[in-house]
């Protein structure tokens, strides 16, 4: 008896399946609002990014003595967690090429440095004492903004060199 009804059960379910068929479709419902369009993000990608300036020669402050010039830059992308897990490197575009900060000019007896805090970056000239002024051609900076995954990421990646780290990460001057 029970696997008469088990039986029934099973034809039922069958014809019941098979007795079913598609609708005609319906009308196409009106389209939805758009969205509101996202800001403009920095140059490069989600791990990397660069803020380019340049310091003319109205742009520098001076110890007084003119033997360290400094320019500072508001950089809000500079945060604590950047400062202390990520990587923020700072190359001098000297047009021909560029060179990593910081750097010793022997042959002028010039530093080029920095000091960086959360939103801000200073780029620092030291004359060794001398009093040499302030610059009097402009110079620009290219500072490239990395998060620790894609520091950890690129473990082969010559960071010192600007050419190879902007055609790694696409980033645009």
């Amino acid at each position: 008896m029970k696997k008469g009804k088990i039986t029934i059960l099973l034809l039922s379910l069958m014809i019941a399946i098979s007795a079913c068929q598609k609708g005609d479709t319906g009308d196409t419902g009106p389209a939805g609002a758009n969205g509101t369009n996202g800001t403009n993000g920095l140059n490069g990608n989600a791990n990397v990014s660069t803020v380019n300036f340049t310091v003319g020669p109205t742009g520098w402050q001076s110890n007084g003595a003119q033997t360290y010039v400094y320019n500072n830059v508001s950089v809000p992308q500079i945060t604590q967690s950047l400062i202390d897990s990520g990587l923020i490197i700072a190359y001098w575009d000297r047009t021909v090429d560029q060179i990593q900060l910081p750097f010793v000019d022997g042959n002028v007896n010039k530093s080029y440095y920095a000091e960086i805090s959360t939103g801000h970056y200073q780029f620092e000239i030291d004359y060794f004492g001398q009093s040499l002024g302030i610059p009097s051609t402009p110079y620009k900076i290219k500072l490239v903004l990395a998060t620790a995954h894609a520091r950890m990421s690129n473990p082969g990646l010559n960071w010192s060199n600007y050419k190879d780290v902007k055609e790694k990460f696409n980033l645009k001057d």
